[in-house]
């Protein structure tokens, strides 16, 4: 009823995957070169996507303002089950990198 239809509410999806030999030629790099590593985890990582079409769901019953039932939240960031999260994440994290070593 309220779900995304290709070609109407959003165009391209996909998740970033890594393969091993990648990941191999990194740890390679980094022994040979003497560098350090860090890892982290970042579970909001999706909050940070900037949306490019307009995105509107129902309001949440919790939350929801007396005589106003009509009214429906526009998403102005990225969210984690929107299918465009990954998309919008990787543009702007790309950006970011472009940007910082170029």
């Amino acid at each position: 009823m309220y779900s995304q239809k290709v070609g109407i509410d959003f165009t391209k999806t996909y998740f970033l995957v890594v393969r091993s030999d990648s990941i191999q030629l990194v740890l390679t790099l980094v022994v040979t070169h003497k560098m350090h590593i860090h890892h982290f985890d970042i579970r909001t990582i999706f909050f940070n996507g900037d949306l490019v079409e307009e995105i509107y769901m129902i309001q949440l019953k919790n939350y929801v303002q007396l005589g106003e039932k009509t009214l429906v939240c526009r998403f102005k960031k990225s969210l984690h089950d929107i299918k465009q999260a990954t998309t919008q994440w990787n543009i702007k994290f790309d950006t970011f990198f472009r940007e910082s070593i170029f």
